[in-house]
């Protein structure tokens, strides 16, 4: 059988969004060219009590919300057509789970292969592990961005070239005050300085190629970086926000979001479209 194209998302459970630590309970599949979307949760919640002991809460009603959402995805199971789709409905989750980036997938027999990720990544006992990617932060920016009601200036999943890499970035927020700025989460959990470092220097490569080169249509470029930081990490978040400052990307700590919005209420306007 010839393998098609398709997608998959964890589905975590994240008590508080600002520790950026989360356990893995389920798991979506999106196979487009069968016409398949379905997810798989994990019937127990051993793996939330190990982790999370008390700051759990409730587990039954981790079990609704589990049921809940496996339930909304199969009543509206014919919207989803494109990994777009299942990011936009990622972005509008509004509790303690979170859904992670679709990523691609070979896709065989979709109901098989949908058993088969969730034996290899929610099966059997876990580890404790960082929330997938900087999803806790994507969520924070976009919590606060419908909270001061900034969804008319704010443009997102912007994607633009990188002619440094010869590759694109997709950022999830963008806005636009005289240059379109574009707002990317990261994580900067890295264990030694020099992996920290690593991840900066990347991240300002990126920022300076983007200003350098003017979008046809979006035109002069801003990066501005949210970041997350381990506890007591300051020298680590001094370190960065100068790496970053050398070819004038913007670092904003994720406790510091409100200086964010406040920056869009007061210069910024709708992003023009590409």
């Amino acid at each position: 059988m010839n393998a098609t194209k398709g997608y998959f998302s964890l589905v975590q459970f994240c008590p508080d969004l600002s520790r950026l630590e989360a356990a893995n309970v389920g798991v979506i599949l999106l196979a487009p060219q069968h016409g398949f979307i379905k997810a798989r949760m994990a019937t127990g919640n051993d793996r939330v009590r190990r982790f999370f002991r008390e700051e759990a809460g409730e587990l039954e009603s981790i079990n609704s919300m589990k049921q809940a959402l496996a339930n909304r995805i199969e009543i509206e199971r014919d919207q989803f057509k494109s990994a777009e789709d299942l990011q936009r409905f990622a972005e509008q989750q509004a509790n303690n789970l979170t859904i992670t980036p679709p990523r691609f997938v070979k896709v065989f027999s979709p109901e098989q292969d949908l058993e088969n990720l969730f034996n290899e990544l929610i099966g059997g006992r876990g580890k404790r592990q960082p929330a997938d990617e900087v999803e806790p932060v994507r969520r924070l920016l976009s919590r606060a961005i419908r909270k001061e009601k900034l969804d008319d200036i704010v443009r997102r999943n912007v994607t633009v070239k990188i002619p440094a890499f010869h590759t694109e970035l997709t950022v999830p927020f963008a806005f636009y005050n005289g240059a379109c700025n574009l707002i990317q989460p990261a994580r900067f959990n890295q264990s030694t300085p020099a992996g920290i470092r690593s991840a900066a220097c990347q991240l300002a490569v990126e920022g300076s190629s983007l200003h350098r080169q003017p979008d046809e249509k979006l035109g002069q470029m801003q990066l501005l970086v949210v970041g997350a930081f381990r506890k007591q990490a300051q020298e680590e978040e001094s370190l960065v926000r100068d790496i970053l400052g050398e070819t004038g990307v913007s670092l904003y700590s994720w406790q510091r979001i409100g200086e964010l919005t406040e920056k869009i209420r007061k210069t910024g306007k709708p992003v023009p479209k590409q």
